[in-house]
């Protein structure tokens, strides 16, 4: 789509200053001699074809900024927030299937790099391959810094968004890897924002996972009281000329022998 674009605009150019060259060369045609036709010919359609490289190359850049940067920024920023308001897994597993699989056309594998352990990984020849784990975890152990990183075609580090043909994510021993089939065309700025998304999210899961833990123990603690309580007579014996009461109160749910 996007050459096709590049295609037209060019062939507009073209047109446009071969027009603006045939409208002066036949203005100034009856004004000057024969040579000088040649010569201003000659410097006329070199001023004609740098000026149609100029006026190509801006419109290509502004095409590729329409086309590719603001859209897929904006994908990336969809993406980011997603995140912002993911709370489990599942959550997190549905917008990159929505945003970052079926809209970005990109692979995603997700992967505890403690144990090489695979959370996620798209349905794609890429994320599937084995070789591709192998080599992702050969070139970043668990003990990768924290934070965002390029990747190339090889899977290995790069520096500039030029040769990037991917990122990932690094959070304790958590691996976020995006493959993607350029980079150039992102904002910098939008992945700092969605490695701190990302930060967040692991903290949510972190603390509902442990709250979830909590309820379930505090849950099996009732369970025991009700257990031990059951132990204990309902009823008082009744004896002659004998009053008897009885007080039970455990340190926390459940008491000791």
């Amino acid at each position: 789509m996007i050459q096709t674009r590049k295609m037209l605009a060019k062939l507009a150019v073209d047109t446009m200053i071969g027009l603006v060259f045939s409208f002066f060369f036949i203005i100034m045609l009856p004004e000057i001699s024969a040579g000088g036709r040649w010569i201003a010919a000659a410097v006329m359609f070199f001023m004609a074809g740098t000026s149609a490289s100029l006026v190509v190359r801006e419109l290509w850049q502004r095409l590729e900024h329409r086309a590719f940067k603001v859209r897929d920024s904006r994908l990336m920023i969809q993406f980011i927030d997603r995140l912002r308001f993911s709370y489990t897994i599942d959550d997190l597993m549905e917008s990159i299937s929505t945003v970052l699989e079926h809209d970005a056309d990109s692979s995603v594998l997700y992967v505890n790099a403690e144990n090489n352990y695979v959370i996620y990984n798209s349905p794609t020849r890429i994320a599937t391959d084995p070789d591709t784990l192998e080599v992702l975890s050969r070139n970043f152990p668990e003990n990768w810094p924290e934070g965002f990183y390029l990747i190339d075609e090889k899977l290995g580090l790069v520096s500039d968004f030029q040769n990037a043909r991917g990122f990932f994510l690094v959070y304790g021993k958590l691996h976020f890897y995006v493959l993607c089939r350029y980079m150039k065309v992102f904002e910098r700025s939008v992945f700092d924002t969605m490695f701190y998304e990302f930060v967040n999210f692991q903290k949510r899961t972190k603390t509902i996972t442990q709250l979830t833990a909590i309820s379930e123990l505090s849950k099996e603690w009732d369970m025991v009281a009700e257990t031990q309580m059951s132990f204990l007579p309902q009823n008082m014996p009744e004896i002659p000329h004998l009053d008897i009461a009885a007080y039970f109160r455990p340190l926390v749910n459940v008491s000791g022998d």
